[in-house]
């Protein structure tokens, strides 16, 4: 019989390593480290290469090598295991979460299927200026398009928009049983709510958002909603757009009243580049004609 080789040798050893861990998904580097630290144990000599061990995993254990590829980046990863497509791309970036429509479907808040991924990555917050806003700033800024961003990606059959947002650390961000019973970190139902208001464009559109928060009527609590709104700091008054859409969903008064503690300046808008409009002179805001 032709003799085996150490990681042969080793390879019950090894599996019963990785099927011990919480993890699925490793990157290069941290499986170069899992080598180092196990390289004794196993009875690897020091001339065993990264290479060969990669090789064995993927040939043997039945590891898997797989890219997600954005413009700004490409991501691979070994996954060892069936591996859920959330649970992976939650891995690519540290603290990123499931924002907008995603969260959205998730929270059970709509009933459109997403048609994408929405992976979200936290930025620096920067100290916004002190300058006070413009009436004709904020017409310019929504009678135009919206930004939307082009960092997507191909995944398995889903298609991956990566997103930059602003935040205060893990404001509003939970860790939650995602749908194959993994916990995932995904936008809490307050959050979401804002979010979607901010963005309808990656929301399934502004019907979507006002069904969603008819849905979320007596589960969200409207103070949590209005204390993240605060810490948020938007230098646009989005608080007239919740305030709009909780009004519109059928909210009491005296739910809506916390939004209505919020200065009301200017007149705002619902979405980007609306045609046709209405106004509600209560909350100072341009929404789509004819919305239901």
């Amino acid at each position: 019989m032709p003799r085996q080789s150490a990681l042969q040798r080793a390879k019950f050893e090894i599996a019963d390593f990785f099927e011990s861990q919480d993890a699925q998904v490793f990157s290069r580097a941290e499986l170069g480290e899992i080598l180092a630290s196990n390289r004794k144990e196993w009875g690897l000599s020091p001339s065993m290469t990264f290479s060969r061990f990669n090789t064995f995993l993927i040939e043997e254990l039945g590891f898997r090598l797989e890219t997600c590829s954005f413009p700004s980046r490409n991501y691979t990863k070994f996954t060892f295991g069936e591996v859920p497509t959330f649970d992976f791309l939650l891995s690519l970036i540290p603290n990123s979460y499931l924002s907008h429509h995603t969260a959205l479907f998730l929270h059970k808040l709509s009933d459109k299927i997403p048609d994408k991924v929405y992976l979200n990555v936290p930025q620096e917050r920067k100290l916004r200026k002190n300058s006070s806003l413009d009436q004709g700033l904020i017409d310019r800024a929504f009678r135009g398009s919206v930004r939307i961003s082009k960092n997507s990606a191909a995944f398995r059959g889903k298609e991956v928009l990566l997103l930059n947002s602003m935040g205060r650390g893990d404001l509003g961000i939970i860790e939650s049983e995602g749908p194959d019973d993994s916990m995932i970190r995904i936008t809490d139902m307050e959050r979401t709510l804002i979010d979607i208001t901010v963005r309808p464009v990656y929301s399934g559109g502004i019907s979507n958002v006002l069904a969603a928060y008819t849905k979320a009527k007596g589960i969200v609590s409207i103070s949590k909603l209005a204390e993240t709104l605060k810490a948020l700091d938007f230098a646009y008054p989005y608080h007239q757009s919740i305030g709009f859409c909780l009004e519109r969903a059928g909210y009491e008064a005296s739910e809506t009243d916390v939004l209505r503690d919020f200065p009301i300046r200017y007149d705002f808008y619902l979405d980007y580049q609306m045609t046709e409009t209405e106004y509600s002179q209560v909350w100072r805001l341009y929404f789509p004609k004819g919305l239901e």
